[in-house]
C-alpha cells in the first residue's frame, strides 16, 4: 500500500520478482514426487509443470486409462458369465 503508486524501475522489478517467487512457492509436489512416480506420462506432467510459464494442463479423465478399464470390466464380466455357466 505504502508503495502502490510508486512506477519506478526498481519498483517494477521488485514487483515481478515478488510475483514470480510467489508463483514458485506454490508448487505443492512431494519433494520425491519423480522416484514415486511409475507412470511416464505423468512424470512428464510433473516435470512440464515445474517448468517457468506451466505449459501444461491435466484433463479430467485419462482417456487411455479409461478405456483399458473398461476393457477389464468386460473381460471381468464374461468371465464371471461363464463362471456361472459351468456351475449350472
Amino acid at each position: 500500500m505504502k508503495n502502490k503508486s510508486r512506477r519506478t524501475h526498481n519498483q517494477k522489478h521488485n514487483e515481478t520478482t515478488f510475483l514470480a517467487k510467489v508463483a514458485e512457492l506454490f508448487d505443492i509436489a512431494h519433494a520425491d514426487a519423480m522416484e514415486l512416480l511409475d507412470n511416464p506420462e505423468d512424470m512428464l506432467f510433473l516435470e512440464s509443470q515445474r517448468k517457468k510459464g506451466r505449459s501444461s494442463c491435466l484433463v479430467g479423465i485419462d482417456k487411455l486409462l479409461f478405456e483399458e478399464e473398461q476393457k477389464q470390466k468386460v473381460k471381468e464380466k464374461k468371465l464371471a458369465q461363464r463362471l456361472h455357466r459351468s456351475q449350472i
